[in-house]
C-alpha cells in the first residue's frame, strides 16, 4: 500500500509528538493505515519498545491483529478473556477495557495507540481511565469530539473532510431526507435495535448483522448477491467495504459522533462510484450532521458548547443551505 501525502504527514507528526496526542482524519481515508506505520516505527527505533493497540470491541481487536501481521513486521498477539499473549509479545491487541490491565505495569517506551479515541470519554470511566494512565498514548478518531476526549488528547493532527475530498481520498455526499425509491447493491440500513434490524430484513429478504453473528453471516451481501444489509450497532465504525454507496437511516439521532460514522461508511472511493449516499438525514439527525461537518474540519471540540448555541445554529444553518444548494 502506498502512503499518502496526508499520511506521511501525520506519521511525522506523532513520532516527533510525545505524550497523549490524536490524529483526526474522516471516516476511510486510512487511519488504521497510519497507527499501524507508527507502531512498525515505533518498534524498530528500539528492540525495547513495544505497542500496545486498543480498540473498542473484540471484533475490531480481530480485525486489527488480522491487519498488523502485515504492516507491523512483528507477531501481533491478541488479549481477550481467557487468552493472553506471550511475556515476551511487542505489539499487542486488546479492548479499551482490558488494556488499562496491561498499563499497570507499563514501561515508558511502550506506546497505546487508542483506536476509535471518541471512545475515551467521562461517561466511560474505564476507558478514560485507560488514556490516562500512561505518557506515551496515541489517539485515531475520525470523530473525537466526545466529553472529555479533549482532556485525554490535547494535542491534535487533523486531516480536514474538505482537504480529504479534494484531494480524491473519498467521494462527495449526497443528502436526501426521505428513503430511496430504488435498490442497489451494498446498501447499508442504520435502525434503532436488534430485534427491529431481525424484522426488517425478514420482511424486505435481506440481510440483518447484529450481536454476535459470525463476520461469514455478510458474505451474500459483499458479494452483492443481497442488496440490503440491516444493523443497528455494528459496521456503524471500523469497518471499511468501499463499495457500499448507499446508507439508510432509519432512526432519529442527536449525535453528531453517531451520525458522521454511519454517513462515512458510503463515502469510501470505489471505481463504481463518483459519490456517497445517505437518506434519511431530516430533523435532529440532520442537524447532528450538519455539526459534525463543521467539526470535521475544526481542531475545537467545543465549537458547539452551550455559550456558543447561537453562533453554532448559525453555522448549521449556512452549512445546510450551502448542502441543499
Amino acid at each position: 500500500m502506498q502512503t499518502r501525502a496526508w499520511q506521511d504527514a501525520a506519521i511525522g507528526w506523532a513520532l516527533r509528538h510525545s505524550g497523549h496526542r490524536l490524529i483526526q482524519a474522516p471516516p476511510g481515508t486510512g487511519k488504521s493505515y497510519v497507527g499501524y506505520m507508527i507502531a512498525a516505527r515505533w518498534l524498530t527505533a528500539s528492540p525495547r519498545n513495544r505497542v500496545f493497540w486498543a480498540a473498542p470491541s473484540i471484533a475490531l481487536c480481530e480485525q486489527a491483529q488480522a491487519r498488523a501481521w502485515r504492516y507491523v513486521g512483528t507477531p501481533a498477539f491478541l488479549c481477550r478473556a481467557a487468552l493472553r499473549a506471550p511475556l515476551g509479545a511487542r505489539f499487542v491487541v486488546t479492548t479499551h477495557q482490558s488494556a488499562i490491565r496491561y498499563l499497570s505495569a507499563a514501561r515508558a517506551t511502550d506506546l497505546l495507540i487508542f483506536d476509535e479515541a471518541h471512545h475515551a470519554n467521562q461517561h466511560a470511566l474505564a476507558n478514560f481511565a485507560t488514556c490516562a494512565r500512561h505518557t506515551q498514548c496515541l489517539g485515531l478518531s475520525a470523530s473525537p469530539w466526545s466529553a472529555g476526549c479533549e482532556r485525554a488528547f490535547p494535542q491534535r493532527w487533523v486531516y480536514p473532510l474538505t482537504q480529504a475530498l479534494a484531494d480524491g481520498v473519498l467521494v462527495p455526499p449526497s443528502l436526501y431526507e426521505g428513503a430511496p425509491r430504488d435498490s442497489v447493491p451494498y446498501t447499508l440500513h442504520f435502525v434503532d435495535s436488534v430485534l427491529e434490524a431481525r424484522r426488517a430484513a425478514k420482511r424486505s429478504d435481506a440481510l440483518c448483522f447484529v450481536e454476535a453473528d459470525p463476520v461469514h453471516t455478510l458474505a451474500p451481501w459483499l458479494a452483492g448477491r443481497v442488496s440490503d444489509l440491516y444493523v443497528c450497532g455494528r459496521l456503524g465504525e471500523g469497518y471499511d467495504v468501499p463499495a457500499c454507496a448507499r446508507v439508510v437511516i432509519h432512526r432519529e439521532t442527536k449525535s453528531p459522533i453517531w451520525i458522521y460514522q454511519a454517513v462515512g461508511r458510503a463515502l469510501r472511493r470505489h471505481a463504481s462510484k463518483q459519490h456517497g449516499e445517505a437518506y434519511g438525514i431530516r430533523g435532529s439527525t440532520a442537524d447532528a450532521l450538519w455539526c459534525a461537518l463543521l467539526l470535521a474540519d475544526s481542531r475545537r471540540s467545543d465549537l458547539f458548547s452551550e455559550e456558543k448555541r447561537e453562533t453554532s445554529q448559525g453555522a448549521i444553518a449556512n452549512t445546510h443551505a450551502a448542502i441543499a444548494g
